[in-house]
């Protein structure tokens, strides 16, 4: 048997079938008719297609569609059921559609079966069938051009473009400092080095000095009658302030010396005396063992805060920094 021969078989199998599917599949009782359709004649393996089951009915006669599960047949499987839509039409008829989403991976052609409605009129009940129904089902032709499965082809290049690339170029970036920053870590714990060096602002002489003279006054020494701690303490806050702001070394010297370097500076007049009343009685104090009024020491605090005051400088020196280590 030829070639030929036997493909003008299988064209003239396929018409017949396709001849046949154009026929209505509808049977009549009276006043009722059903109808089983696909809402194509073939498909491909695995494509999805949907069947169709009719009844169109007068009002008095009662339908009950048949059940169907999870095939239509041995090589159609059913998908999805979908709700059933039930249109009243104007010449009183009821016309009632359910569909089912259906797919084949049997190739050739697939039949489905006779399907029975149950349906009831003026207390009779009855049935009645559809007739088969024809469903092609193609595979891909391995001979046709147009369908033969060809190598995949490398996607085609394209110039990158500064925008697409910034975002690979900032990780790296991040990761490349990252890693500089741990590697200088070990290395800094390996030879006993501080990691990071933060830099501190330092407060100006005249509030550190304004803050013990307050914290001094706070601890009412002398009326405790620590007279010599009272005036040791507060000579050498002004000993402390005079070298942060005259640069002069006032803790090493003595009453005269700082008196005499004080005079050096350009301070406001009188000041200079209210230093030499409290570098007096406080040296007459400390080695005299002398007993000031309370008067004199209130006068000599008040004294010490007014020189503090009138000699601070006119800008802030805190913009003054040093390093402190961690």
């Amino acid at each position: 048997m030829s070639q030929a021969y036997l493909k003008i078989r299988n064209y003239g199998i396929r018409l017949f079938y396709i001849v046949l599917l154009c026929l209505p599949v509808t049977l009549a009782a009276q006043n009722l008719s059903i109808n089983a359709t696909f809402d194509s004649t073939e498909i491909l393996v695995g494509d999805q297609l949907f069947f169709n089951l009719e009844s169109v009915s007068s009002s008095e006669i009662s339908v009950t569609f048949p059940s169907l599960k999870d095939t239509l047949s041995a090589g159609i499987e059913i998908i999805e059921e979908k709700k059933a839509d039930t249109i009243k039409k104007e010449d009183g008829t009821i016309r009632i559609m359910k569909r089912y989403l259906v797919t084949s991976f049997d190739s050739g052609m697939q039949s489905v079966r006779s399907l029975p409605f149950i349906y009831s009129m003026n207390g009779r009940i009855d049935t009645l069938s559809t007739l088969p129904v024809m469903l092609m089902v193609n595979t891909i032709t391995l001979n046709d051009t147009a369908t033969v499965i060809k190598e995949i082809k490398a996607p085609y290049k394209a110039p990158i473009t500064f925008k697409e690339s910034l975002p690979y170029v900032g990780y790296s970036f991040i990761a490349l400092l990252l890693l500089l920053i741990l590697l200088y870590y070990f290395y800094a714990r390996k030879k006993n080095k501080p990691f990071m060096r933060f830099e501190k602002l330092k407060e100006p002489p005249y509030t550190i000095a304004l803050k013990d003279l307050d914290h001094l006054k706070e601890q009412k020494l002398w009326q405790q009658g620590n007279l010599k701690g009272y005036y040791t303490n507060l000579t050498d806050i002004l000993r402390v302030y005079f070298e942060g702001r005259f640069a002069f070394q006032a803790m090493e010297q003595t009453s005269d010396d700082i008196l005499l370097d004080f005079k050096k500076c350009d301070t406001e007049a009188g000041l200079d005396l209210k230093l030499k009343e409290i570098l007096e009685i406080a040296d007459l104090v400390k080695f005299a063992k002398a007993e000031p009024l309370a008067e004199e020491n209130e006068r000599c605090i008040e004294s010490a805060y007014s020189i503090v005051l009138k000699t601070k400088p006119k800008i802030d020196l805190s913009s003054e920094v040093s390093d402190v280590k961690i």
